[in-house]
């Protein structure tokens, strides 16, 4: 990437948003960097009000940064107006968490309205070949009311992408669907993804979403990133408490209740077993590791909780075990010399 951003499709480059209410400024973004780069699929993460949205929609100039800057294609958002603004726009489509379809247009005209406010011609073609891509031509003539959530979503993607951006910015573009329409619209993402090498931007509170469609996250708390990267390393070396938070759920990395009630930071005097996260991936990641553990070594192995994923082709996943204390160390120094990653949580009695 050079100085200027050019070489990234979405650069933020130390950006600050600040917001007047009563009592003062209320602080939205503090000191955000990141870059997206050209053709990737990349999720901001984080809780309500933790400033993803105001990011988002920095990239298409509805919100300006008080400080720093935020550039599409080497263009200055923040500095733009008038035509350099619009051209800007043109080249970053937006989908919506709840489709802001005209209710008085069909999906035919929906699709069209971008290609009409722009002045683009002829639209026609490009409007159906939109519909045939998301799959809706056999409803091209039914109106928003006629459709279901899934369908008004494809219809938004469609509009979305009416006038050939080269940026696409979700915002929680599924967090309104059921589970099963969801998985269609990721992989309609994902192959539009794929097919049209688009850069899509999306912000979701759901790490499924991320591990699912996205090549790399960004976590967003409090206003700053506080961890990104590749979503496979986020996933299997997450360093910040937030991250792991959003990740319990997904990947095997929270206690259940009962055990972590019971949990304490130093060995008791009494016999007490040792709790330890182990992270698979790499080469060994599909191995019997545990099996291999209790016949080599003879170590008892007590399964507490956990999950296997899987991000494109690298299958990943987190266990959490239990050994008895005085075997902890040998059972933690075996496992990380065949590869895994290895965390003391705690002891139990």
């Amino acid at each position: 990437m050079t100085s200027d951003g050019s070489g990234a499709a979405i650069l933020f480059d130390h950006v600050g948003k600040s917001f007047a209410q009563k009592g003062g400024q209320v602080m939205a973004l503090d000191d955000v960097s990141l870059v997206v780069e050209p053709g990737t699929v990349t999720g901001i993460i984080g809780r309500s009000g933790a400033g993803k949205s105001t990011l988002l929609r920095m990239v298409n100039g509805l919100e300006r940064p008080t400080s720093g800057r935020v550039l599409v294609g080497g263009r200055d958002v923040g500095a733009a107006h008038g035509a350099a603004l619009r051209e800007i726009r043109r080249d970053v489509g937006m989908i919506f968490q709840h489709f802001n379809l005209l209710s008085s247009r069909t999906v035919y005209e929906n699709v069209a309205l971008p290609l009409e406010i722009a002045g683009i011609a002829p639209i026609r073609p490009r409007v159906e070949e939109l519909i045939e891509r998301v799959g809706l031509t056999d409803l091209r003539d039914r109106y928003p009311a006629e459709l279901s959530g899934g369908q008004k979503q494809r219809v938004g993607i469609a509009r979305a992408l009416a006038t050939q951006p080269k940026v696409l910015l979700s915002d929680e573009a599924t967090s309104a669907l059921d589970p099963e329409t969801t998985q269609t619209v990721l992989a309609l993402l994902a192959e539009i993804n794929r097919d049209l090498g688009l850069t899509i931007l999306l912000i979701t509170h759901e790490m499924a979403v991320v591990r699912d469609i996205a090549s790399h996250v960004a976590v967003i708390d409090g206003g700053r990133i506080v961890e990104s990267g590749p979503t496979y390393d986020v996933f299997t070396h997450p360093q910040h408490p937030t991250t792991r938070s959003f990740l319990g759920g997904v990947t095997g990395l929270t206690l259940p209740a009962f055990i972590a009630g019971r949990l304490q930071q130093e060995c008791p005097e009494v016999e007490a077993q040792e709790v330890i996260r182990v992270t698979f991936a790499g080469a060994h990641a599909t191995d019997p590791m545990l099996s291999m553990l209790t016949s080599e070594l003879g170590v008892p192995v007590n399964i507490l909780a956990g999950a296997i994923e899987e991000i494109g082709a690298h299958p990943f996943g987190n266990l959490l075990i239990a050994v008895d204390a005085a075997q902890g160390e040998a059972a933690r120094d075996y496992l990380e010399r065949h590869g895994l990653l290895t965390e003391v949580l705690g002891y139990v009695e």
